[in-house]
């Protein structure tokens, strides 16, 4: 038998001089023991004492051929056979006399990509979850996320963000403002992240050995001898990339731990199980002052009849600080004075903290009388308020009204039919209380319209330049609201349009249009706050003569609010309307009108940092299939004009937005750029005008602005007009439709 050549084993010749003989390939060798030890291919000699490559990997010494006697690294390498109980596992080795050295890191990093893989799952699953729970309690969000992250709420809750928004969920589709969800979400990035690379390390780590092989198909990666550094290096690396992961779950449990102490869990806060107390310390001293009140009661009994006469003073204070006759609890704060007009004695300290609950922490109060609207037709007066938070100069924040933030309901209506279960539900009670943060928003924001509105209504007359009447409007909006970027301010532009122009008119700088007494003014404006818009319209009119085309919008509104609900279809409410809307008829000049509903204008639901939401409310007969579903907000406005009862855009644009989801657009223009920037600082997806462009210094912004048109960033709204020479009219409402009832937020005295 003819030797095979050392070489076609390992390469190179591992035969080297032993006592002082050289045995060269072919010769025969005295024992195994004479044969060259080259790591990790070592030699042995056959039954023919001829020097072979072994052809176990990592063997030290070899038995024979595919059988190992000793591995080179004992920690690292285990000496298998399919006798061992591990080794039956594996279930590819020899048999008993041809044990393999098996690599521990195999078992090592077999276990870590399974763990990785259910951690890569379990992420998964966490992900899907939160797509589909809402954030049901975003109040307690900041308060309870400043211990996770030092960041600013604006920085993660504004469109635009590389967090909003996150995925197409019920969270997104609701303004959230707050750090939570995106904390969230950044977290579980981070796991995904971790689970990648834990799974490219555990993959590499188990082919390692295989890259020391060559072939036809790819060479030789590490060099043998090479390979026992090569994997204590990759388990160097495993050990620190996991190290630093460590670290980092302990330090967001740590921060978890800290905001479980004040009851914010971040699951819970997420997942809307658990709500945060508004005010701790409030309700801690209430404790505290209690407490007192017990101590001292002997004391304060013994000395009642000494006590009658200041206390006798103390009732009339208690009784100069009533409770607003705006309130939703107007009745339930009477009763309370009521009791603390006779526990007279029950201490001073009771009685402050007694008028500081009535009274919405001693704000002062003022005797409003009735606001006369007759001049403008068809609008209501605004009824006598003798205990208005609000000035007669209506410069008052509405947030100094009602410090305590319980701003006042709009008109609820109890849902009938098959939604009626809904009214004394407690599963439904439930789910508004952990929504009850974000109806404040809007509450607060209808409040606003409310009292700008009348603050309007107070001073229009013939005679005003329209740019006098929106900037006046505009200003107080700012006042009333507190303006805050984009978590409070503006929700549209002031819409003001004239007779036949039906929306989408407000006037540029320059523009020296008058109001003048035959003309019918559409004034459509929106407050937003957190995101939360409501969207409100009325007309007014000085002339007589158009009181039925106002009451024909009028009735038209009123009737899809009451055909507004869970359920309710979109082709339903358009017929209704359209039905009351063309019952009505108009004499101008002489010659009888019918009166039309402008069939190309909608209502619409309304997003978060979206006036214009996914949904349309017909005003005409259709074939919309759709509904109307809960915890939604719609704008229910009407159009009647007794034109063609179609519109067609006309006219100069002042109304823009910016598209809500637009594309990035790599701009080259510099003034471009600047204007997007100071777009999405100021107004992000919210509606802006031209004169707030000039206001804000981009004077120069014509050529930007239709830059930003073109690249399809920024959507322009022309004006929308009937046929020259007609009359359109319009009114509007905001509803929510929670989950007990539907509440008209923007319903007031006047409309």
């Amino acid at each position: 038998m003819e030797p095979v050549p050392l070489t076609a084993w390992t390469g190179r010749n591992p035969c080297e001089h032993v006592n002082g003989k050289r045995y060269f390939i072919g010769n025969l060798a005295s024992s195994a023991t004479n044969c060259t030890v080259n790591r990790p291919m070592t030699t042995y000699a056959d039954n023919f004492q001829v020097c072979h490559a072994c052809a176990v990997a990592g063997c030290d010494t070899c038995s024979k051929e595919d059988g190992c006697q000793e591995c080179m690294f004992p920690l690292t390498r285990l000496l298998l056979g399919p006798d061992d109980a591990i080794g039956s596992l594996l279930g590819s080795l020899g048999s008993e006399d041809e044990k393999q050295c098996v690599s521990v890191f195999i078992f090592i990093f077999a276990g870590l990509l399974l763990f990785t893989m259910v951690f890569a799952v379990l992420t998964l699953l966490r992900f899907l979850c939160l797509s589909l729970v809402s954030a049901r309690s975003p109040g307690a969000l900041e308060h309870c996320l400043q211990h996770r992250r030092r960041a600013k709420v604006h920085n993660y809750s504004v469109p635009g963000n590389v967090f909003y928004p996150l995925l197409a969920t019920n969270m997104q589709r609701e303004n959230i403002s707050g750090l939570a969800p995106a904390l969230y979400f950044r977290h579980l990035a981070f796991q995904a992240l971790l689970s990648f690379f834990l799974t490219v390390l555990s993959l590499i780590g188990y082919f390692l050995p295989n890259l020391t092989k060559e072939s036809a198909s790819s060479p030789r990666l590490i060099r043998p001898e090479q390979l026992g550094l090569a994997q204590k290096l990759h388990a160097v690396m495993v050990f620190v990339f996991v190290f630093f992961a460590v670290i980092r779950w302990i330090w967001t449990q740590g921060r978890a731990a800290r905001a479980e102490h004040e009851e914010c869990s971040w699951f819970r806060v997420v997942f809307a199980e658990s709500m945060v107390d508004p005010d701790p310390e409030e309700k801690q001293e209430e404790e505290v002052e209690a407490a007192e009140g017990a101590a001292a009661a002997k004391k304060k009994k013994r000395n009642k009849k000494k006590k009658d006469p200041a206390a006798g003073h103390a009732a009339q204070d208690e009784e100069a600080v009533p409770a607003s006759a705006e309130s939703p609890n107007a009745a339930q704060e009477s009763d309370e004075e009521d009791k603390a007009d006779v526990a007279d004695a029950t201490g001073d300290k009771k009685k402050k903290k007694k008028k500081k609950k009535a009274g919405g922490g001693g704000a002062k109060v003022f005797n409003i009388p009735e606001q006369d609207n007759t001049a403008l037709r068809r609008v209501r007066n605004w009824a006598a308020v003798p205990t208005s938070r609000q000035s007669p100069a209506f410069d008052i924040p509405v947030s100094e009204q009602y410090p305590d933030s319980q701003f006042p309901l709009g008109e609820c209506v109890e849902y009938v039919g098959s939604n009626a279960f809904r009214t004394t539900s407690a599963e439904k009670r439930e789910m508004e209380r952990l929504a009850s943060y974000d109806y404040e928003k809007i509450r607060k924001a209808g409040e606003v319209h409310r009292q700008v509105r009348k603050y309007v209504q107070s001073f229009v007359k013939p005679g005003l330049k329209m740019t006098e009447i929106c900037q006046r409007l505009e200003r107080k909006t700012h006042e009333l609201v507190v303006a805050n970027g984009l978590e409070a301010g503006w929700g549209f532009p002031t819409g003001c349009s004239l007779n036949w122009v039906a929306a989408h008119y407000t006037p540029n700088y320059g523009d020296e249009t008058v109001l003048q007494y035959d003309d019918v003014c559409k004034l459509d404006f929106g407050v937003q706050v957190g995101g939360r818009i409501v969207d409100c319209a009325f007309t007014m009119a000085f002339n007589e003569r158009y009181d039925p085309i106002i009451e024909a919008s009028q009735a038209g509104t009123n009737t899809g609010v009451k055909e507004a609900g869970i359920d309710a279809r979109f082709q339903d409410i358009g017929a209704a309307i359209q039905e009351t809307i063309e019952s009505y008829e108009i004499e101008l000049n002489g010659k009888t009108w019918p009166i039309k509903a402008v069939r190309n204008l909608n209502g619409h639901s309304i997003e978060a940092y979206r006036i214009h939401g996914c949904k349309s409310v017909p005003i005409v007969k259709n074939q919309e299939s759709s509904f109307m579903e809960e915890g939604e907000f719609y704008a229910i406005e009407t159009f009647a004009s007794n034109g063609k009862g179609y519109v067609v855009e006309d006219l100069e644009c002042s109304h823009f937005m910016k598209i809500f989801d637009a594309q990035h657009v790599p701009l080259r223009v510099k003034s471009s750029k600047a204007l997007l920037h100071t777009i999405e600082q100021n107004f992000g997806t919210l509606g802006f005008c031209r004169r707030w462009l000039d206001d804000l210094g981009q004077t120069r912004h014509l050529m930007a602005l239709k830059n930003l048109v073109d690249n399809d960033i920024v959507q322009p709204y022309p004006p929308l007009c009937d046929a020259k020479g007609s009359y359109v009219t319009q009114m509007e409402h905001t509803i929510l439709l929670r989950p007990t009832c539907k509440e008209i937020v923007s319903r007031g005295d006047d409309f």
